[in-house]
């Protein structure tokens, strides 16, 4: 709410910048305004002082982290200073109303008369207006010219040539899918010391780490053109370029970058994942960027997880949730770390019966966990599971491998290991999550049975988190804290209710038989039989369970004290935690003491029950 010029209070605008003593906001139609502080309400002006520090705590955190963009500097237009006649080297290249195009049979190559920086970004619009083959595109990295190929042999392939005496068909940058058109495409060549993305459109093609001794180009077609330049080369196809630029890169959290030369052991970038009421596995994919699955940090807060490198003996701490996809079971975490990220198949190309590798933290029963081991198999099919694609594996794979990289015979990430999940409590609590259980079963997997999560879908994954937001990004760390503490109270609540039914189950077995024989039922619980109810007992106060059930109990005052002291937690979900946390309150009284008569039991019980039904209608009505 602020104060226009003619002393009215307007409303309805939310914060998008505050620039000094001006806030800038958008007001509901869309417009941006600029407003000055003392504008606003008293209460207004403090919520975007206090809305302003958390963006700057949240930018401080990723730069921290490593985290961040990289700070250019200013675009050189190269087509500007390009003459076909003095940088022509082979083929047919003109000029025609600004843009530059080849044209011909043969093979065509161009060299950019710029000197590189070190780090740098190359842009170009290109349009492929004739033929169905392929573009190169060399640059240099490091000191040793490399080459991205778009659509080589008729679109088979594309990547980077040559890595490590291979082209892009026999390296971990292949890229398998068609990617260039009759439309214009824009193609991004991001250029750091030992690193190298790749774009179209918007897309990730190619992501390499690596050191530049690795690099070279392939010498039976490129050895007698220079290597300090941009070279542009194509292959019997016209291709028109509308803009290409060069932007020196200034600063970079790439800078301090110092990865290995020579063959690198996947093993030592695949951690273990713990906290309190489980483990699982993870993998660097990215600088600073673990991958894992979502179901293996679903309930943990974010404080409480460790990560376990090969080779250290320090855990590392989670800087922040990035993603979360329930549905995919994909999450990628922010984690400090020198380890070399893995090299992705952003095609996630695959068939039935590739041999794979997997690599994993599996545990093998007795809370044994074996670190760092790797199995064979091969991929047996491809399945729809709830409406999402997934492809099964013939492996030996044990719980805790969950969020392990699956590679392909190049070395490439082609999925993500899914459905193994792990600790009998994680396991309990997902299946209480949902429903008050009369069985308590615990849900066992079938060893020797898994499912990889696509490359594809971990390539939208990472690409969605590079052009992420800071503020994005801690709103989705706060979400992930808010749901955990959501999902304790709620498990606090259930299994509180299921102790209790069990409890009377025990000692009120004859006042129900009563009750039942009179024929007054109506409002009355039906319970456990004995056998059950004690098995239930047993699971709950001295079972695997136990100690799961205990944490839950304890420790989540804190974390809802700080939810609730954030200004960017709504305040519906700050007065639900408050209400959920009386219901589990009650249902933790009510469970440690029972009432003896069976009559009384059942209403208790059953008013907890419905009040506890009725406070998560109106969360899902609130969009909980």
């Amino acid at each position: 709410m602020w104060k226009s010029s003619d002393g009215q209070y307007s409303i309805e605008a939310a914060i998008v910048e505050l620039d000094g003593n001006t806030v800038k906001l958008r007001k509901v139609d869309g417009e941006l305004i600029g407003v000055p502080l003392d504008r606003l309400s008293e209460s207004d002006r403090g919520y975007a002082t206090k809305w302003m520090q958390l963006r700057h705590q949240a930018l401080n955190a990723q730069a921290a982290a490593g985290f961040s963009t990289d700070a250019l500097g200013e675009p050189i237009d190269l087509l500007k200073i390009i003459d076909t006649d003095r940088d022509r080297l082979k083929g047919n290249w003109t000029k025609e109303n600004g843009a530059l195009i080849t044209r011909g049979e043969t093979r065509s190559v161009l060299q950019v008369p710029q000197q590189l920086p070190e780090q740098y970004q190359l842009r170009c619009t290109v349009e492929r207006f004739r033929g169905e083959r392929g573009l190169n595109i060399a640059f240099v990295v490091g000191g040793k010219p490399v080459m991205a190929v778009f659509d080589a042999w008729k679109g088979a392939s594309s990547g980077l040539t040559m890595i490590d005496n291979k082209n892009e068909q026999n390296n971990v940058t292949l890229f398998r899918e068609k990617v260039l058109s009759k439309e214009p495409s824009e193609i991004v060549c991001t250029v750091h010391h030992r690193h190298v993305h790749v774009a179209c459109n918007g897309k990730t093609l190619v992501q390499w780490f690596g050191h530049p001794s690795q690099l070279s180009l392939f010498k039976r077609y490129w050895s007698d053109v220079p290597t300090d330049r941009i070279l542009l080369g194509t292959w019997g196809s016209d291709f028109r370029f509308t803009s290409l630029t060069m932007t020196p890169i200034e600063q970079s959290t790439f800078d301090d970058l110092e990865l290995p030369a020579g063959v690198h052991d996947p093993g030592k970038s695949v951690a273990l994942i713990e906290h309190p009421l489980g483990s699982g596995s993870g993998f660097v994919a990215s600088r600073n960027l673990l991958v894992s699955n979502y179901h293996v940090i679903a309930n943990a807060f974010v404080d409480d997880i460790e990560i376990h490198f090969p080779d250290r003996d320090d855990p590392l701490s989670v800087r922040q949730v990035l993603h979360e996809d329930p549905v995919r079971d994909l999450a990628v975490l922010l984690v400090e770390t020198d380890r070399m990220p893995l090299p992705i198949a952003y095609d996630g190309d695959f068939s039935d019966g590739d041999e794979i590798t997997i690599h994993g933290n599996p545990s093998v029963g007795g809370g044994i966990v074996l670190r760092n081991a790797s199995v064979t198999g091969k991929i047996v099919a491809t399945v729809r599971i709830e409406g999402q694609d997934f492809f099964q594996v013939e492996a030996t794979v044990n719980p805790g491998s969950s969020g392990g990289p699956i590679l392909n015979d190049l070395g490439q990430v082609i999925g993500v290991t899914a459905m193994k999940a792990t600790e009998e409590g994680e396991k309990m609590i997902r299946e209480e999550m949902g429903r008050l259980d009369d069985s308590f079963r615990i849900s066992s997997q079938e060893e020797g049975v898994a499912f990889g999560i696509p490359g594809k879908e971990l390539a939208k994954a990472l690409d969605s988190v590079r052009t992420q937001s800071a503020m994005t990004a801690e709103q989705t760390n706060v979400r992930h804290d808010t749901r955990v503490v959501f999902q304790r109270l709620m498990t606090v609540f259930r299994l509180n209710m299921l102790k209790a039914l069990a409890e009377a189950s025990g000692g009120m077995q004859r006042q129900a038989a009563f009750a039942q024989s009179s024929g007054q039922t109506e409002d009355l619980v039906e319970l456990l039989p004995s056998s059950l109810s004690r098995k239930i007992l047993a699971e709950l106060e001295g079972g695997q369970s136990a100690g799961v059930f205990r944490l839950y109990q304890k420790d989540l005052e804190q974390p809802i004290e700080i939810l609730r002291e954030r200004l960017d937690v709504p305040e519906s979900t700050k007065r639900h935690l408050v209400e959920l946390r009386k219901h589990a309150r009650s249902a933790e009284s009510f469970a440690s003491k029972l009432p003896t008569n069976y009559r009384s039991f059942s209403k208790k019980l059953l008013s907890l029950q419905d009040a506890f039904a009725k406070r998560i209608a109106r969360m899902k009505d609130d969009g909980f």
